[in-house]
């Protein structure tokens, strides 16, 4: 984990959009940056330099406040090395990130995009949280749960 802010929500009700929304920032082995936010305040169970892994609760959610109940917001991301420019008059527009469009595995082991206004359950099966640990993070996982 590379970032946390807690405790800094927006006090103005209502806003579809704020930039001022606790996070977690988790950098992963392959480079890729996730990014979780709409968090409560006070309520990340998280902190800077924490290992993390898949499963573990990362906070309790927010956004009541924004007329759509409690929800979560995920950004994962990495480094573009060639950065995209949208307007080549003004050096603001450099973009050096790309984004991903995550997909999730659905209990039939099919791999699918979320669609919005609809209700999703997450499970953490073994096998996908221990898919990319080495023997010896499988064993200290296995060990802690």
């Amino acid at each position: 984990m590379i970032a946390v802010r807690d405790g800094e929500n927006s006090p103005n009700a209502d806003l579809v959009y704020s930039s001022n929304r606790n996070f977690v920032t988790i950098v992963h082995d392959d480079c890729t940056f996730s990014r979780y936010s709409t968090f409560r305040d006070i309520k990340i169970f998280m902190n800077e330099g924490d290992i993390v892994n898949p499963g573990d609760p990362l906070g309790m959610a927010s956004g009541e406040e924004l007329g759509f109940g409690n929800q979560i917001r995920m950004l994962t991301y990495f480094r573009n090395d060639e950065p995209v420019v949208f307007d080549r008059t003004n050096d603001r527009t450099i973009q050096s990130w790309h984004y991903i469009i995550p997909q999730f595995r659905t209990n039939e082991g099919e791999y699918v995009l979320i669609e919005p206004d609809k209700e999703y359950i997450s499970d953490h099966p073994e096998e996908v949280i221990t898919t990319e640990m080495s023997r010896r993070e499988r064993r200290s996982w296995s060990r802690d749960n």
